[in-house]
């Protein structure tokens, strides 16, 4: 198999740190390891290390957490994992003059291949660096098949190692839980996790346990299991992830968001978590949240590979959102408008129908309706979007006009764009909140708009009663010309129940602006609009005349 033998000479390392004396002081103990001088780099910046990395195949990076300025040693590992510098037998090694339970915890959480607190001698670099490149190497295979996604020849190797490095038996076995896990052999996965904490009792294998429980279907054991080690280690973030998955389960959201935002104070600044507690606020319609999590998303990855237009586009999206039912919306709305100018110097035609979505939803905050549809119905005609997030906004958008038959096509796509096997689980389960929760809130709007379709037949003859249910249906579901016609017909024959006068002219202004936008002028004159308008218009001045004077 591996030889348990490599040459330091052999080896090509980047020493990554701002601080001179750091540098000095590792360059000095690995040439006396063996490190020949023309293969070793010393990059300051992280920006350095990602330009180095582009042009040279490094075997061990060695990096400190935190820079100063500019992106930190965590963010630098996500960017060299984007651009695959980080090989299967790849060693990253941070290292750290912060000893606090907070600095400690980011750096587990990031799982790089070996930390070390400074200052550490010589002896202590080369243990680390040793027995890393030998994990990597005897391991790497399996690194290969998680990467491809190769599951079943991941579980055949681990049968192969197994025998013959013992020492890796729990890390072999972790692996063999997580491929079996994937193709959805949950009670077998299962199985490895109790054969593991039946010889050590760690806090990965009680989650994973916990997360095979759930899967199988078994989360009221799952719950217990979790909340048993939230009492022990509440400050454990691996074990906050692992109960916010369980919530997610239970489909209890609200509680998901909360262990998520423990989490996130525990160890602030992780790009994933902080779009996952977007995602579950957004699909809950806890837009205010959402856009908070999200400035900070945008904040966190500011410099680095995700600081992109498709960024941008999710910023916009997440402000336009945030506008429902929102009286400051005006300022929401310039804020995307000033987003999406600069998007669109950059134009790129893989993302015109998100662009379009973006300004039909514009329009449609704006009160120019029939732009707005006439967007929309041709982005769903065209049937180009290809992007998760871009579908899940066309669904939404459709569901807010009660354009149902559409809204059922388009949640078809968003569910086919659920990748099942992308890297991140937490992420994959979010997105699939997202989408269970737009049709749910989409089946409860069809429930109350049946109910009150029900109350209208039995109160045809009553005028009043019919007012006060189309204003109620208005209310949740703004956008249904029927609704916004009968709505200025009933007002030309009575007035609604607690309704000042300038709160019947907004709803005149809205309605009537609305079924103009959205009514053709053959429509109208059939319906006799101008005259019902006008009546309508008439009763509500004598309402204001009768206030003034009687």
């Amino acid at each position: 198999m591996v030889p348990d033998k490599f040459r330091f000479s052999d080896l090509v390392v980047v020493i990554a740190d701002d601080s001179p004396i750091v540098i000095s002081s590792l360059k000095s103990m690995l040439i006396k390891l063996g490190i020949v001088d023309r293969n070793l780099y010393i990059a300051k910046t992280a920006k350095e290390v990602v330009y180095y990395s582009a042009k040279i195949k490094f075997d061990v990076y060695i990096s400190d957490y935190n820079f100063g300025k500019g992106i930190n040693g965590k963010q630098l590992f996500e960017e060299l994992v984007h651009i695959n510098a980080i090989e299967n037998d790849t060693v990253f090694i941070m290292i750290t003059a912060e000893n606090s339970a907070f600095a400690i915890r980011a750096i587990i959480e990031l799982k790089p291949d070996e930390y070390l607190l400074k200052p550490f001698n010589i002896i202590t670099l080369k243990s680390r660096i040793s027995s890393a490149i030998r994990r990597k190497k005897i391991l790497h295979n399996l690194y290969a098949y998680e990467k491809q996604k190769n599951y079943d020849d991941g579980i055949t190797l681990c049968n192969e190692l197994l025998p013959l490095y013992p020492e890796y038996y729990f890390l072999i076995e972790k692996f063999r839980a997580s491929f079996l896990s994937l193709i959805e052999l949950h009670q077998n996965a299962r199985d490895v996790y109790e054969n593991i904490l039946n010889k050590k009792q760690f806090n990965w294998a009680k989650i994973g346990l916990a997360n095979e429980m759930g899967k199988s279907g078994n989360l009221e054991e799952a719950t217990v299991l979790i909340d048993d080690m939230l009492k022990i280690t509440p400050e454990d973030v691996s074990v906050r992830m692992g109960a916010a998955n369980i919530r997610l389960l239970n489909d209890d959201i609200p509680r998901a968001i909360a262990e998520l935002e423990i989490a996130s104070k525990l160890v602030p600044g992780n790009s994933e978590r902080e779009l996952v507690i977007v995602n579950l606020c957004l699909s809950k319609s806890e837009f205010a949240t959402a856009l908070d999590r999200y400035d900070l998303y945008i904040k966190i990855n500011r410099d680095t590979y995700r600081d992109g237009v498709y960024s941008k586009l999710n910023h916009i999206r997440v402000l336009l959102y945030a506008c429902k039912n929102n009286e400051n919306k005006g300022v929401l709305i310039n804020e995307a408008k000033a987003i999406l100018a600069q998007v669109r110097t950059h134009y790129d035609k893989d993302i015109h129908d998100e662009i379009e979505l973006l300004l039909a939803h514009i329009a449609l905050e704006t009160s120019n309706y029939k732009l707005a549809m006439s967007i929309i119905n041709k982005v769903y005609n065209e049937n180009s979007l290809s992007h998760f997030y871009g579908v899940y906004h066309l669904a939404w958008l459709l569901n807010e006009l009660c354009y149902e038959s559409e809204f059922c096509h388009v949640i078809k796509r968003l569910n086919l764009l659920l990748d099942r096997n992308q890297s991140s689980a937490i992420i994959l389960s979010s997105k699939i909140v997202m989408e269970s929760e737009l049709v749910k809130l989409n089946e409860k709007k069809l429930s109350f708009l049946r109910n009150e379709h029900r109350h209208i037949k039995t109160s045809i003859s009553d005028a009043k009663e019919l007012l006060k249910i189309y204003l109620k249906i208005k209310e949740k579901c703004p956008y249904i010309k029927s609704v916004n016609v009968n709505i200025i017909k009933l007002l030309s024959r009575c007035w609604p129940e607690r309704k000042s006068a300038p709160d019947v002219i907004r709803l005149i202004e809205f309605s009537d602006r609305f079924i103009r936008h959205t009514l053709d002028t053959d429509e109208l004159e059939i319906i006799e609009y101008e005259k019902i308008y006008e009546q309508a218009f008439s009763k509500c001045k004598e309402h204001i005349n009768s206030e003034q004077y009687g």
